[in-house]
C-alpha cells in the first residue's frame, strides 16, 4: 500500500515539475476537473489509502490538463503524442469496461424474448455500474 501512496505523491510531483506549478496549483486545477482538493490532499499526504485506481483517476485528470495549442507535434520532445495515446488507451479500457459490464449483466438477467432485461437485485456486486434497470419488487416474485 506504501508503494500505492508513493506512486500517487510522484505522478502529482511530476506532473507539476513538468508544467513549472506548485503542488497546490495542481490540486486546485485537479479540482476542476472533477476531483476534490480534498480527495487529492489526503492521498498526496498520506492520510488516506490510496488505491490503483485513485492513480488512473490522477492521470485521467492529467492528461486534460494538456492544451493541444501548448503542444508541437513536431518536436521530439513534445509530450502531445504520449497524451493522445494515453487518452485513447484510457478511452479504449473505459469502452471494453462497460462492454463487459454489459455482457455480465445481460448474463445474469436471462430476459425472455418478450421481456425487457432487468437486474436482478439491488445489492448486486455490478449494480452500480450496470446499464440494466432494477427488477421491479413485483416482477421478482
Amino acid at each position: 500500500m506504501k508503494e500505492t501512496s508513493e506512486q500517487f505523491r510522484k505522478t502529482v510531483d511530476e506532473f507539476a515539475s513538468l508544467q513549472g506549478w506548485s503542488i497546490a496549483a495542481v490540486i486546485r486545477l485537479a479540482a476542476r476537473h472533477g476531483l476534490s482538493a480534498s480527495w487529492i490532499k489526503e492521498r498526496y499526504y498520506q492520510r488516506a489509502a490510496v488505491k490503483p485506481g485513485d492513480i488512473e483517476k490522477l492521470e485521467t485528470v492529467r492528461v486534460h490538463f494538456v492544451a493541444d495549442d501548448q503542444l508541437d507535434d513536431n518536436d521530439p520532445k513534445s509530450s502531445a503524442a504520449f497524451y493522445r495515446e494515453r487518452i485513447q488507451e484510457l478511452s479504449w479500457n473505459l469502452e471494453h469496461h462497460r462492454a463487459a459490464v454489459e455482457r455480465m449483466c445481460m448474463a445474469c438477467a436471462e430476459p425472455d424474448d418478450d421481456e425487457e432485461a432487468t437486474c436482478w437485485s439491488a445489492s448486486c456486486p455490478l449494480r452500480k455500474v450496470s446499464p440494466l434497470p432494477l427488477r421491479d419488487k413485483q416482477k421478482r416474485r
